[in-house]
């Protein structure tokens, strides 16, 4: 599919292939693809990968959108397998790549913002929309960033994100819900890990193009509405994803840091990954506490396996960590470690 109103002034045109994963989306289908029916500056090309649904996902597509690219995978192989699909069979003349989730609605001229800031910034890789909560409760994520605890602090969790509404700026990790990513990059670094499945992916991917020299950014000028939790956590259950989500974690750390940021980050994180274990298991959520447990066992007993990934991604390495990190990194204080667990608890 290809959506484009061309330009009078003669500037640039940019093409770009829209990757959605679905499972059994049938219901979320009309609203994330309806969306991308308006004019536009640019070519679109939109790509349905879908996992094995066993609802009518791909006819509601092609209801939707006619001219709309399907992509019938056999069986569920995450989102990370569904997006490199998606990615390795677009258009090889997209200069871009955009994924989009099956819960996030566009506002009408957030693609063609996306897309002329990453023809502005020739030194950035991957560009993030501002994220509203569609229920209308606030925000969903204004960009991530590291913290030396090895978790994320999502600006989003503060009453008043800072700068977010405002500048666009550099984070450390766009949210997987929506992200746009320069095409060349994005196989240069070997695209998503095939290991991951799901959770914590897209970090993975921005920080691996951070030390190979790219930019990472948030557009609060573009804005988009995700029902939180629609896709993944009604396919999977709570225990599954607190597996995937630490032992992606640790391993992500473990191949990206470079020495001296693993030796400060690894030994904070896992001890911080033994207190949620403790916490979960406190409150009656033994299975989530043990599936912790499990995922720091196999990120840590895989090591050998590990170690050779390690190498693959620091050969990747262009600057060191203290040319970008600091930049993209919040101070884990008091207050921010506050706001984390009253975020938490309630899943806790």
């Amino acid at each position: 599919m290809r959506r484009s109103a061309g330009r009078a002034d003669g500037s640039l045109t940019l093409r770009v292939s829209i990757i959605v994963p679905n499972l059994n989306g049938e219901t979320l289908l009309p609203g994330s693809l309806g969306a991308l029916r308006v004019p536009t500056r640019h070519s679109y090309r939109v790509i349905l990968v879908d996992n094995g649904s066993a609802d009518r996902s791909i006819e509601v597509a092609r209801e939707t959108l006619p001219d709309i690219e399907v992509i019938a995978l056999p069986s569920n192989e995450g989102f990370v397998g569904a997006c490199n699909r998606g990615a390795r069979e677009s258009d090889p003349e997209s200069e871009l790549l955009l994924f989009l989730n099956t819960d996030v609605t566009l506002t009408p001229n957030c693609l063609d913002e996306l897309v002329d800031r990453a023809a502005e910034e020739p030194h950035a890789a991957v560009w993030q929309p501002k994220l509203m909560r569609a229920d209308g409760s606030g925000w969903d994520s204004a960009g991530s960033f590291f913290t030396t605890t090895g978790f994320l602090w999502h600006d989003a969790f503060e009453d008043a994100p800072e700068d977010a509404s405002e500048h666009p700026r550099d984070i450390f990790a766009a949210k997987g819900a929506c992200f746009l990513v320069r095409r060349e990059p994005f196989f240069a670094v070997g695209g998503f890990d095939e290991s991951f499945f799901a959770y914590f992916e897209e970090t993975d991917l921005c920080w691996r193009l951070q030390l190979a020299g790219w930019g990472v950014r948030y557009l609060p000028v573009c804005c988009a509405y995700h029902e939180v939790g629609a896709t993944t956590t009604r396919h999977l259950r709570a225990a599954r994803i607190d597996f995937l989500s630490f032992r992606n974690r640790i391993v992500s750390i473990v191949k990206n840091a470079e020495a001296g940021t693993l030796a400060i980050v690894l030994p904070l994180h896992l001890a911080a990954c033994l207190g949620a274990a403790a916490a979960l298991t406190v409150r009656g959520r033994w299975r989530s506490g043990l599936a912790i447990l499990r995922a720091i066992a196999v990120a840590t007993t895989s090591y050998p396996e590990l170690r050779a990934r390690r190498q693959a991604t620091q050969a990747l390495r262009t600057r060191k960590d203290a040319a970008f990190l600091p930049a993209v990194t919040r101070r884990m204080t008091p207050s921010r470690a506050a706001r984390l667990l009253t975020a938490y608890l309630p899943r806790w």
